[in-house]
This record gives C-alpha cells, structure tokens and sequence, in this order.
C-alpha cells in the first residue's frame, strides 16, 4: 500500500508498469450486526493472469471500519513482465472480522483488453475507472440496493504509447492480373442475326395486322352500305303500296 514502506518500483525493460490507487468504494452492502461493515481490498495474484506483482508491501489496502463508502487512495505499483498478453488483474473486496474469517464481498477484474487499451496513451497518463463488485458471477446488492462499485485509478509508468493493431497501415495487396481477353465476336454476330430476324418477324406481323385490319374495315363498309339501300329499298315499297291502296 501507499506509505514510507513502500519500495521503489525496479525499471524492467519490456515490462509494463502500473500505479494502480485503490480510491474507495461505493454501496457497500451491510456485513455486521451491530455496525455496517469493515473493509478492505486486495490484490489476488492467484487470479490474475501470471506473471504480475506488486512492488512492495503485502497487496492491501488498510482497514476502514464502520462505512458504507470508505476512502483509501491507497496506491501499488505493479510490474507485469508479459508485454503481449498482461492478462488480468483481479482484486477482491474484503470484510474484515477481528473473531472470525475475514470474509470476501465480492471479485473486480481489470481485464486484459482494459488494459491494452489503456497502454496505448503515452506514459504518465492516469485514468479513473468505476468498476462492479462481482460474487457468483452476479453484481453485489449495496446496503442501499445499489450496485456496489470500486473506484480506482490507473496511472502508466512504463510501456504506454502502444498503437492499436487494427491502426497500423497494412502493406498495399498486389491486384491480381486481369485475365485474358477472350473474341466474343462470332457470339455477338450471331446475336444480332437473331436479333434482325425478330424484327423482322415482327415487322411482318405489324404489317399483316395492318392489312387485315384495312379488309375488315372495307368489308363492314360494304355491308353498311349494302343494309342502307335495303332500308332505302323498303321505304320505297312501303309507300308505292300506299298509293296503290288509295
């Protein structure tokens, strides 16, 4: 933890180095019968994705007795020596009990991915980060119903300035070459034979349509006019007889 005891961090080429500040929590929930809960938090190298350390001191923090949302700003320097693949690092929120086991709260994991990403600022960059308290894979329920949450801050001693994989320029790709040319030209004059062709056909199809058309018509004028002097015919008759009668 932070404090006159805590030694100097060794500079490791090729490591990453962490200050990690344990600020505080938030939402804790209610532990003891007679107050609300002694807290503590700490480092779990078990958990965390080898090899890690802290630099100094035992992993946690002090003590805070009798508060929901406890303040440390207690800080710890890590070194992890797998540039590549840090892994994560896991730290556990703690009850303390001065008759019983101590008992744990609940898990908070700074991944892998977290920490990649951070690194890719330039040393000396220092971020805060407000992460859920976890037991048995589900958040844990705060005195209050809230999620409870640890509060810390990052800050990037050595092995910042990373750039992003997926930002690094690529080598231009070589197009692949285009494939011969193949003559098409018999197809394509076969293609518009068949096309002549059918205009043609329709061509000469219009032009019958046309002609039978003009027959029709010529022969419903004959007969229109073959039923008009009929009827003229009829009144002819018709009144000849009349005068016939009278």
């Amino acid at each position: 933890g932070s404090g006159s005891g805590r030694r100097a961090a060794p500079v490791t080429d090729g490591a990453i180095q962490l200050d990690i500040t344990i600020v505080g929590a938030e939402h804790l929930p209610k532990t003891d019968v007679l107050g609300t809960i002694d807290s503590y938090v700490k480092f779990e190298e078990k958990l965390s994705g080898p090899p890690i350390g802290v630099v100094g001191g035992k992993g946690e923090t002090s003590v805070k007795k009798n508060t929901y949302t406890p303040v440390w700003n207690e800080i710890f320097h890590f070194v992890i020596k797998n540039d590549t693949n840090p892994g994560n690092i896991c730290l556990s929120v703690m009850d303390w009990n001065r008759m019983e086991a101590h008992e744990l709260v609940g898990l908070v994991t700074i991944h892998e991915a977290d920490i990649l990403t951070l690194l890719e600022q330039d040393n000396g960059h220092e971020q805060q980060v407000v992460l859920p308290v976890i037991l048995n894979g589900k958040a844990v329920a705060g005195n209050d119903n809230s999620d409870t949450q640890l509060v810390l801050k990052i800050k990037i001693i050595a092995g910042g300035g990373r750039v992003r994989a997926a930002s690094i320029p690529k080598p231009p790709q070589k197009l692949a070459a285009a494939p011969p040319a193949v003559d098409n030209s018999a197809q394509v004059e076969v293609l518009k034979q068949e096309i002549k062709s059918l205009t043609d056909q329709l061509s000469e199809t219009e032009s019958r349509y046309d002609h039978d058309q003009a027959s029709a018509q010529e022969k419903i004028r004959s007969l229109e006019a073959a039923l008009a002097r009929e009827k003229e015919n009829n009144r002819v008759r018709r009144v000849g007889c009349q005068g016939m009668c009278c």
